[in-house]
Formats: structure tokens, sequence, C-alpha cells
């Protein structure tokens, strides 16, 4: 059986190591507490999506109602999976002080995956390594970002990780590839993306073990339990959607452009693998591929980009990147480095196909432990290379790095309450204040697609929200409003930006008045704006209405 490893067999932390892991923890700390602080949008990517959907949990019994909401099929989202909304509901109110309760939340889920990161990479490969894995992850850009804002990337990183780990101990004895599917299950009901580890598990034991794998239980103990862990979301896709793995991003990945999302009616009937391959050509499809490719391999370098004092960009990226390569090659354990090349090239491909619509560094995070770990295995080789007084004098060499780092960030950066730090949209609490009073339990309104006027996740109001529709004419436009029965429709500067072919005739954006009406909209009237230039939104009224 093939073995992994073991660069240092002394597992025994000497006092500069326990101090230099003490020290990593409080430095990953404060780094995280300073972004927490600084980061005060809640309109940051889908935090307000989060903050709503974990609402519903809360103020329909909780937790130990969620397992009847998922299997009775009462809760529908199908895009954000339900583990990390779970722990959100944990902290839940209809108040603003949710937001940073929630950043926080994430933070000390952010401080789990980065110590369980470097415990793994000492539990595999040693002291050395361990430190290392500490540094390149404390110093990822990317992992840090995602660990202070409300995502539920750093958990599923978290799940990656075990899911990794198990699978490398499942390598030597097979029955860790229990632990590995019950990891990968939580890693699904945290995240779509966590669907990949099963094709990567499946194909590197094939690889591993040829087809007598198919004779071994716990190969197949690796899917029960993946589906026992995640059976509450898998059973509610089924019992709504007929389809056991159903997440909107499957079809998303079918368009071919993001905005189709608010085309009416696409819902009815989305675009699949093979409405595709007949609607585009193979010439048409090749140039979709390779044009993701190349910007997927500028956004896979980026993903590992450090913390830097000098502009150094994807430099220090591409250094990690090939780090990783050598350390692959490095692995001993066949059937854990047959998984991490599969798991890495699996993303690489699906999303460099999902580039062309959704260009994202953040796809990646769940990876970023991972490399880390695998970066500092091939580091480690290099240090052992080096001369003696350098390993050993290594320990304070990165303690002093841990020092300097805080130092720095101490100075530069100040410690911001993320309970008071919160910045809204210009206008957000008039706009709110007024939709409170004016807009009834049985109105229809638009507002959307925006990420600055979301109000859902702290306040309750009346009537019934839909987003500004992908239309492509003024007559589609009336006919839309009218079948809707649409009353208000609130502009802003986003979605006249992206509704400019319906909306550019009768608005602009001036940037010392804002929003400004170049002319009336037939049957619309204004019934409310922002009292304050730059204008940042306008209420537009049915004619027959006001």
């Amino acid at each position: 059986m093939p073995e992994i490893p073991k660069l240092q067999t002394n597992k025994t932390k000497s006092l500069p190591q326990v101090v230099f892991y003490i020290l990593a923890i409080l430095t990953f700390l404060l780094l995280g507490f300073i972004a927490v602080g600084s980061r005060s949008d809640p309109g940051t990517i889908d935090t307000t999506a989060y903050l709503r959907e974990s609402l519903y949990f809360k103020e329909n019994g909780g937790l130990p109602n969620a397992l009847s909401l998922l299997l009775s099929g009462r809760y529908r989202q199908a895009n954000q999976h339900p583990l990390y909304l779970l722990l959100l509901s944990l902290v839940a109110s209809r108040d603003i002080s949710f937001y940073p309760k929630a950043k926080l939340l994430t933070l000390a889920i952010g401080v789990v995956t980065f110590i369980f990161t470097f415990l793994t990479a000492r539990k595999l490969f040693g002291e050395r390594v361990g430190m290392l894995s500490a540094i390149f992850l404390l110093f990822n850009q990317l992992f840090m970002s995602y660990t202070t804002i409300v995502a539920a990337e750093s958990l599923l990183a978290l799940f990656f990780l075990l899911s990794w780990l198990f699978m490398a101990k499942g390598f030597e004895n097979n029955k860790y590839f229990i632990y590995a599917g019950v990891f990968s299950g939580l890693a699904y009901l945290t995240k779509g993306s966590g669907l990949l580890l099963i094709p990567s598990f499946g194909l590197s034991s094939l690889l591993v073990y040829r087809l007598k794998v198919l004779k071994n239980k716990y190969f197949w103990s690796y899917f029960l339990f993946f589906f026992l862990s995640s059976f509450p979301l898998i059973v509610r896709n089924i019992v709504v959607y007929r389809n056991p793995f159903y997440n909107i991003n499957n079809y998303v990945m079918w368009f071919d452009y993001y905005e189709q999302f608010f085309i009416p009616g696409i819902w009815q009937n989305p675009p699949t693998l093979l409405t595709y391959l007949q609607s585009h050509s193979l010439a048409f499809i090749y140039e979709r591929f390779i044009f993701g490719i190349r910007g997927q391999a500028q956004l896979f370098i980026r993903a590992l980009n450090s913390y830097s004092l000098v502009p150094l960009y994807e430099l220090t990226g591409l250094v990690i990147m090939l780090l990783f390569i050598v350390g692959l090659y490095h692995l001993r354990n066949r059937g854990i480095k047959m998984f991490s090349l599969i798991i890495t090239l699996t993303f690489f491909v699906l999303f460099s196909w999902y580039y062309y619509v959704v260009p994202n560094t953040r796809f990646l995070v769940p990876l970023i432990p991972m490399i880390s770990v695998i970066a500092s295995l091939s580091l480690s080789n290099l240090i052992q290379l080096s001369p003696r007084k350098l390993i050993t004098v290594l320990p304070y060499l990165l303690i002093v790095a841990l020092v300097f780092t805080a130092g720095i960030a101490l100075y530069s950066e100040p410690i911001q309450n993320p309970f008071t730090n919160i910045e809204f949209a210009d206008g957000y609490f008039d706009l709110l204040n007024w939709m409170k009073a004016n807009i009834k339990e049985g109105d229809v309104y638009i507002l959307g697609p925006t990420h600055s006027y979301n109000f859902e996740w702290h306040s309750s109001l009346g009537g019934r929200r839909i987003d500004f529709p992908l239309l492509s004419s003024y007559d589609e436009w009336e006919k839309f409003s009218k079948d809707n029965n649409v009353v208000y429709v609130i502009l802003e500067k986003q979605i006249l930006e992206r509704r400019k072919d319906i909306l550019g005739n009768y608005f602009s954006y001036e940037p010392e008045k804002g929003l400004v009406m170049l002319k009336e909209m037939e049957g619309w009237r204004i019934a409310f704006k922002d009292q304050r230039e730059p204008t940042s939104f306008l209420v537009l009224r049915r004619s027959e209405d006001v």
C-alpha cells in the first residue's frame, strides 16, 4: 500500500514551535478582525441573500425544525445550500446587528479552517510543513477575504480539507473512506461545488485500485456516507425539483451571458447541455472553452496570490502554483496524489467553461488549504537541502515574520468596530421608510437586480418584490408590467446600467446630479425620489394609480 511521506518523524513540539502556532492563530485573528471591521458594505456579493435566507430558518423553527423544512419541501431555495445558512440562523435577527454578527461567525469558521489546515499538514507531513502551511494560508488574500465577509467559502474549504485528509488516510487504511464520505457530504450541504468531490474520489480510486475497487466495501461506504450526511438536501431536491442534485447554477453554466437569469419564463424551461449543443456550433464551443482556459489560468494564479508590501501582483501566486505542482510529484501516496490532481483539474476545467458567464476567483477558495499544504511540502523539501543552520533557525524566522506582519497590520490599519462601521447606499433608510409607509400588502414592485438596496434581511416589507426583467423592447416591458400588475418601479444606478436598452431613452445617470429623467416614461410618474443630490434612487408609480 502506498505511504505518505513523513518528513519529520519527531512530532514533539518544541517551545519555538508552540510559540509559532499561538502567534499564527493570533495573527490570523488580528488580520481577520481588521478585515471584518473594514468591510462595511452589506451589499458585498451575496451577503444579503445569505442573511435573508438564514432568517427563513430562524423564523420557521430554527435549527430544530430545519430537517422538517427540507424533507417536506417547504424550503425551496435552490442557490445557497442550507448548512451555512443554518449556522447563520443561530445569530440571525431582523436587526442591522445581524450583519456584523454574521461576519464574526464566518471569521470564527475561518479560524477553525486555518487551525485544521496546519494540523492536517503536521499530521501528514511533519512539523515543518505544518508551520509553512500556516504561513501560506495566513497570507493568502483570497482566503482571508472570504473568511471576513458573509459567504460560505470558509466552511466549504474546511470540509474540503477534512475530506482530503481522510482520503489520504483512506488510501492507507480504507476504513477512513467512511469519514471522507461524511465530510464530502457536508461540503455538498454547504455549497454545490462539494458535489465535485464524488467523481474525483471515484476516478482516483479506480486509477489506484483498478476494477477490484468495485469489490471494496469501504469504497462504496464513501458514497453511502456522502448520502447520509447530505440526505436532507438531496431528498428536498427530489421532492421539489425531481432532481437529487438540483441547483440553479447547473443551468447558469449553459447561459451565454449572466443576464439571461432575468429573462421572464427562463426557469420554466432552462437551458441544458443538450439544448446548448443544439443551438451552438462546435467552433463556438471550442472558442468559448479556450477563452475560459486562458481566463481561468489567470484567476488560478490570482487566487494563490499573497499579501505583500511590494506590488508583486501574480508573481507570488505563480510561485505557489509551481510549488504545488512540484509537491504533487513528491507525494508518495499515489491515491492522494491522484485525487489532488484530479480535483484541481476538475475545478479548472469546469470553471474554465463557467468563466464565460461568471468569471470569479471565489470558486477556487475550497482548494486553497489543500494547495497550501502541498506547496508547503515542496518548499519543505527545498529547505531540507539548505544548510543545517537555516533549518534550525527556521521556526525563529517564521516567528519574526509573524511579529513583523502583526506590527505592520496594527500600524497601517485601524481596528474598527464592525457593529458601528456599517455603510449603506445613499438614501437607503429614506427609501426604506417610504416603502414601509406606502407599499401595501398586495402591491407588486420592481427593485433589482441590485446589491445596494436590499432590505429584507433586517426589515419586513409589504408587497411582492420582483427583479426588473431582461427584455428586448419597451413594448415587452409594458406587457410584462401589466401582466404582473406592477405598481411601483424603484430605479437606481445599477438597475439603470443593466437595463439601459429599456430605460436609456428615459433616464440617465450624471455624476453630479445622479439619476435624471430625460423624458416621461409613458404610463409612469415619479412618486418619490432621493431628496439629496446626486439623486440615488427614483420611485415610479403607474399613472392611473397616482
